[in-house]
């Protein structure tokens, strides 16, 4: 039988923005940079740390932890990667721990549509793999995901935009057989449609989420689609596919530009792109297209600063049956605030852990072997992907002396994982034994959840916290 020994308190409202800056979640901005310009550089790392800052200073706001970064070897498509191109790749991911920064790393050869001479053939690309693999595993903590990559401009794939022809399937399987799958890493897709190439080997197949380089949301306008990937567009089929599918890998996208929305008067709402990041259980989604690409000035004519001024309630979340904190739309004292479709969507991509319980099957005491027990719940669009968790005893002097990693949270849905139209939440258990310390002090029992470089995430709740340590219970003997 077990004690329980507390419940926590939620944190309300505007409590809840604070999660914002959680790692490997949320939104993301883009950057690009070219291998080769970096190495030819007086300071390569001061090249990089400016490309960056350029993408990155004007989404400070948000808080960003993502980067979708396009990494061209362009200089390098007819021949192996010299040694300084790998040195410099590797000072890359360098300034990114030291960011604490998480990326989707796409490789691509050709940045323009006009200028497909500039892609790569089928033989350098697979040199070019087998030469990163190393690379890419030493640094898989600093990775997110893989996305797309090497095929077609911009390496999104798109097969009218390759030259010279390659062959798809066999691109993938060394993406996934050398870069992804030893990594432990997942891997992006511009569409199911890709991702079905690969449908004939499960293991590699469950590691592929989609990059939505085209989001529109969930409607069913004539033009409102990129190759047909629609509620009812063409690839219907592979609408219904990413939302059987989706719960198991982390899913990414991005507006087009917000130039092209605004002249072609496609400025997608709110409520439907919250649809669609719901039903495909978004991690991330760029805020650099259709807001931050555009200067301060002109922010009014952005996509984003739509949703900012496009209401959403409690009401209609219910009604769509789109899961979420009951505690999002009150504040402390159980007055009703309002909330806008910007605020949902950058507090519900990825994941958002609210505690509910901790319990032990006996009282805590010296040398004592406690089965410990939390319960949670995630009312974020997706799993925590990237995260592990676990419990830790930390002394007087905040030091951890003893932790166990245990729990899951890839599996954190938020609900029924096989049907996204069920907004019933789903409650979660993590459980572990710890050994407690003999000699006579005062301790914290704590739980812990942190990314691939340990970096913690805060949870829901109004609760004492130690350097990613969630205090549990404090104890003396």
């Amino acid at each position: 039988m077990s004690i329980v020994i507390e419940k926590f308190v939620p944190r309300y409202g505007k409590q809840i923005d604070d999660l914002v800056g959680n790692p490997d979640r949320g939104f993301r901005t883009e950057t690009v940079w070219y291998v080769d310009k970096a190495a030819e550089s007086e300071n390569p790392k001061k090249y990089i740390e400016d490309k960056l800052d350029i993408y990155c200073l004007p989404c400070k706001d948000e808080k960003i932890r993502l980067d979708m970064i396009y990494t061209y070897l362009t200089a390098y498509r007819n021949r192996d990667l010299p040694k300084e191109a790998l040195e410099v790749l590797q000072i890359f991911f360098n300034v990114l721990r030291e960011r604490k920064m998480k990326i989707m790393l796409r490789f691509a050869y050709c940045d323009s549509f006009l200028a497909l001479e500039t892609g790569a053939g089928e033989a350098n690309i697979a040199r070019h793999i087998q030469q990163l693999r190393q690379l890419v595993a030493r640094n898989a903590d600093v990775i997110h995901t893989l996305q797309s990559g090497f095929v077609g401009a911009y390496g999104e794939w798109a097969p009218c935009y390759q030259m010279p022809p390659v062959n798809y399937y066999n691109v993938l399987w060394r993406i996934l057989h050398e870069l992804v799958f030893p990594s432990g890493l997942y891997y992006q897709l511009r569409l199911p449609t890709y991702k079905n190439y690969i449908n004939d080997y499960k293991p590699y197949y469950d590691r592929i989420g989609i990059d939505s380089c085209a989001f529109f949301g969930e409607q069913t306008r004539e033009g409102w689609e990129s190759e047909g990937f629609q509620v009812n567009g063409e690839l219907k089929e592979d609408w219904e596919q990413l939302t059987r599918e989706a719960a198991y890998t982390p899913q990414d996208g991005e507006l087009f530009v917000n130039v092209n929305l605004v002249e072609t008067k496609r400025m997608v709402d709110g409520k439907e792109a919250i649809l669609e990041m719901a039903h495909h259980r978004f991690t991330s989604f760029s805020c650099w297209h259709g807001y931050k690409e555009i200067s301060a000035e002109e922010e009014n004519t952005t996509v984003m600063y739509g949703w900012k001024q496009e209401e959403i309630t409690a009401e209609w979340l219910k009604k769509n049956k789109i899961v979420y904190n009951p505690n999002y739309f009150k504040d402390d004292k159980g007055n009703s605030i309002k909330r806008n479709t910007f605020e949902f969507i950058r507090d519900h991509l990825g994941y958002q852990i609210v505690l509910q319980d901790f319990s032990a099957d006996k009282e805590i005491s010296p040398g004592a072997e406690v089965n410990i027990k939390v319960e949670l719940k995630n009312y974020g669009f997706s799993a925590a992907f990237n995260m592990h968790c676990g419990f830790a005893i930390l002394d007087s002097d905040n030091k951890v002396i003893k932790s166990i990693e245990t729990g899951n949270p890839e599996t954190w849905y938020s609900h029924d994982p096989q049907n996204a139209f069920d907004d019933n939440v789903l409650i979660h258990k993590v459980e572990g034994k710890l050994e407690m310390p003999v000699a006579r002090g005062e301790y914290s029992l704590c739980f812990y959840l942190k990314n691939s470089m340990n970096e913690p995430a805060k949870v829901g709740n109004e609760i004492e916290e130690y350097n990613g340590y969630v205090i549990l219970r404090h104890f003396k003997y």
